[in-house]
């Protein structure tokens, strides 16, 4: 891995300094320091990863064609011949997570999830974390959640030996009710990853997301998953439900949402996230 020579590359300038960011749990991240500005750069191993920085470039751009809420603004991407790819993105200085920061957060967010389409799905496939994401079309919201979300990590989670057969038929069984589950919405662009950790303030408090892994869902997906890992602050929350109300018993839904996360994490970490997905399936 070589920043200062790809910078030379890309941009015949040596930056003044670089320094390490932590947070990344999959990439490796740099602070890049030029005397007429500074960027943020993300390095990973281009075969380990195809395309994942082409895919969150793409839907980088694609929330921000919304002009609903800010996204870092990606610069440039170089596979070098080091056998690692440079993303090169806007660095966006973190400000105070204030109580006008989670309200405009809610707010902005229920503006992005107003930009539709007609199916559910998205005109390529990209990543949640590392795990590759399948977004086939399909004008079903519950076919395309559990064709496309559920069914193949869980699969995979089985066939590692996390699950058994018994947990298969409690998911068989949820399957079956999620028609009378779900409400029916129109498609929503989501964010596809909104945790706590995707997404922050910037110098003026104003919110800005990133790490998307994006598609058209339902955007209630996007609502749930920000209740995993500590959640947000309540004026998030009231903010949303006043610019674009949920329907009644979304709480007791969350969990079914979230089931798509926890498998991710089964996945990444192992057996650690297992008891929490057993719980949800047999709850239902």
């Amino acid at each position: 891995m070589n920043i200062s020579k790809v910078c030379e590359i890309v941009w015949e300038k040596i930056p003044e300094k670089i320094i390490p960011v932590s947070g990344g749990s999959i990439n490796q991240t740099f602070k890049v320091l030029f005397p007429e500005k500074t960027l943020f750069v993300k390095v990973n191993h281009t075969g380990k990863y195809p395309e994942m920085f082409e895919k969150e470039k793409n839907g980088l751009l694609l929330i921000a064609r919304t002009n609903s809420v800010r996204t870092p603004k990606p610069i440039y991407i170089h596979h070098y011949t080091d056998g690692y790819s440079y993303f090169f993105i806007e660095y966006i200085e973190k400000g105070l997570a204030s109580t006008y920061y989670y309200r405009q957060l809610g707010e902005n967010l229920a503006k992005m999830h107003r930009h539709s389409n007609k199916y559910f799905g998205l005109d390529e496939d990209n990543y949640i974390g590392s795990i590759p994401q399948k977004n086939s079309w399909n004008n079903d919201w519950v076919a395309f959640f559990i064709e496309n979300r559920i069914s193949p990590l869980f699969q995979q989670a089985y066939d590692t030996g996390y699950f058994n057969s018994n947990d298969a038929k409690h998911l068989e069984q949820l399957y079956r009710n999620l028609h009378n589950i779900f409400p029916k919405e129109k498609p929503a662009l989501i964010h596809g990853d909104l945790w706590s950790g995707n997404t922050m303030p910037d110098a003026n408090e104003n919110p800005v997301i990133y790490d998307p892994a994006v598609y058209y869902g339902h955007r209630e997906m996007d609502l749930a998953m920000t209740k995993l890992f500590g959640g947000f602050a309540p004026e998030f929350y009231y903010s949303y439900q006043n610019a674009f109300p949920l329907e009644k018993g979304f709480d007791e839904r969350a969990d079914i949402y979230n089931l798509y996360p926890l498998l991710v994490h089964v996945l990444l970490f192992g057996f650690s996230y297992v008891s929490d997905v057993k719980r949800i399936i047999r709850k239902f």
